[in-house]
């Protein structure tokens, strides 16, 4: 079995593979080729990379709407995480793995929330929507086009729960995939491993003025490819 050739075409790829079979005494021979084409889609990820966005504040966050596709290839592992402070601490959001559940949580600083879906399949896409209004304080999680979870944000305990001071996130600590060594501060409901898979690009649509600007960092993460 051997590669014959390659060929690139934008973000695909073409390849051609020879097959060839002989009998012991080399009487006859038999040459087959085979085409096949793969499309890349997003990101792979091996629990050590992460992608890193360059992000700008400017005040809090009154309606999110998060959509991206992954393919998740171990039961737990981190998708994204974005926080108040560069060291992972204030108002956060989050997308994870956890036994083979997806979660999505989210922190104002004195009011939080934790959805989460039943048990999804391994080695497959799916889709999923987190939709955040902050004026009636809730949370609604979808995948596969289905809603599975909704919730209304609950004070925290021992913080100022008179009103609901909306999610404030920093310039430049939105992560893909993992979270880099600097975050020492994060979560106690984050899980704290890289996520195994692959996960395309996310989509944001944000009413607040936090914009999610390109990516700047690039860690251990290759083109995710799946045959066509």
């Amino acid at each position: 079995l051997t590669t014959v050739d390659t060929i690139t075409l934008q973000s695909d790829m073409i390849y051609t593979i020879q097959v060839s079979f002989s009998n012991l005494d080399g009487k006859f021979n038999i040459t087959s080729s085979i085409n096949f084409k793969l499309l890349a889609i997003g990101w792979k990820f091996d629990e050590s990379g992460y992608v890193e966005y360059q992000t700008q504040f400017y005040r809090s966050i009154q309606r999110m709407v998060l959509k991206t596709s992954f393919l998740p290839q171990d039961n737990a592992g981190l998708l994204l995480f974005a926080s108040q402070y560069s060291n992972g601490s204030g108002s956060y959001i989050l997308l994870q793995m956890r036994e083979q559940s997806l979660e999505f949580g989210l922190s104002t600083g004195n009011h939080e929330i934790l959805l989460r879906t039943s048990i999804i399949d391994l080695n497959v896409w799916h889709t999923v929507k987190v939709t955040y209004l902050s004026s009636v304080n809730y949370v609604f999680l979808e995948i596969d086009g289905n809603l599975v979870d909704l919730g209304l944000l609950e004070a925290i305990q021992g913080t100022q729960t008179h009103s609901n001071s909306g999610v404030k996130l920093s310039s430049g600590s939105l992560y893909i995939g993992n979270i880099p060594n600097s975050l020492t501060d994060y979560p106690q409901v984050a899980v704290v491993k890289g996520f195994n898979g692959c996960i395309d690009t996310f989509d944001f649509d944000i009413v607040g003025h936090y914009t999610v600007e390109g990516a700047t960092q690039f860690e251990n993460v290759e083109k995710c490819f799946i045959p066509l």
